[in-house]
């Protein structure tokens, strides 16, 4: 059964164990791994950042400049789960919270938060602006519960990336899109930027109650020059589904917001 919300969503794979939902292979051979259970709480954590210290509500419009990462993952459900609207490449109108790991590609907003990619990061790692917030230094203070969850209405935008698609869509297959099995293992490539169908994709695996293990655009390069090295990854990762070459396209993040 197809969950309605992320809350839903997030409790349903709680349920099903310890099993990873999310993993990921970044550069310099970095690898993060989260279970349902830690995935829910970042998710948890970073809803109630926005609730909390920016006020995030239905009808909030939040920028998500961020590349395909587990980073993004975590943030586009908490900006759906904080009821507001996930804003990705060409914004139709003004943002009013920026989400960015790249302060000078960030689109303008009322605020800004500043993420930090590394798994290991405990700040920005640059100067910020006197009203941006730092990710990596204040998650750590918020509760991993979702404190308030606030009713949004299924009409209401959900994504926009130059096209809406609502709430109650927003789980749901898209037409012509590869719906997927229940509880397969995806392997796909993580994009260098996002829009409303790649946010989607990377979440497709999740909603079908399996998984997904990303790779960052250069670990993607090397695994498909190496055919040895990726059939190791995806034995030892339990893959079922190899989606890796499917849809890897090299996509500058200029070709967002700029």
């Amino acid at each position: 059964m197809t969950a309605t919300s992320v809350a839903e969503l997030l409790a349903g794979l709680r349920q099903s164990g310890p099993s990873p939902r999310v993993t990921w292979y970044g550069d310099d051979d970095e690898r993060v791994e989260l279970t349902a259970a830690e995935l829910d709480s970042w998710v948890g954590r970073t809803t109630n950042l926005l609730v909390q210290e920016l006020g995030a509500s239905p009808g909030t419009r939040v920028g998500l400049d961020l590349p395909g990462h587990w980073r993004s993952i975590v943030w586009a459900l908490a900006v759906w789960r904080s009821g507001s609207c996930l804003v990705l490449g060409q914004p139709t109108a003004p943002v009013d919270i920026a989400v960015t790991n790249d302060l000078a590609l960030a689109p303008a907003a009322e605020r800004t938060i500043a993420v930090a990619l590394p798994a290991g990061a405990r700040r920005f790692g640059a100067p910020l602006p006197p009203d941006a917030i730092d990710a990596a230094a204040v998650l750590p203070d918020h509760p991993d519960e979702v404190v308030a969850e606030t009713p949004v209405a299924p009409s209401a935008s959900a994504i926009d990336d130059g096209e809406r698609v609502s709430f109650e869509h927003l789980l749901a297959p898209t037409d012509g899109a590869r719906a997927g099995r229940t509880g397969e293992r995806v392997l796909m490539h993580a994009p260098d930027y996002l829009d409303g169908h790649s946010i989607r994709a990377l979440l497709r695996p999740l909603v079908n109650e399996g998984s997904v293990v990303l790779a960052s655009n250069l670990t993607t390069h090397a695994l498909l020059e190496d055919a040895e090295r990726r059939e190791r990854l995806v034995a030892a990762e339990l893959v079922t589904d190899d989606l890796l070459g499917d849809a890897h396209k090299h996509h500058s993040r200029h070709h967002g917001w700029h």
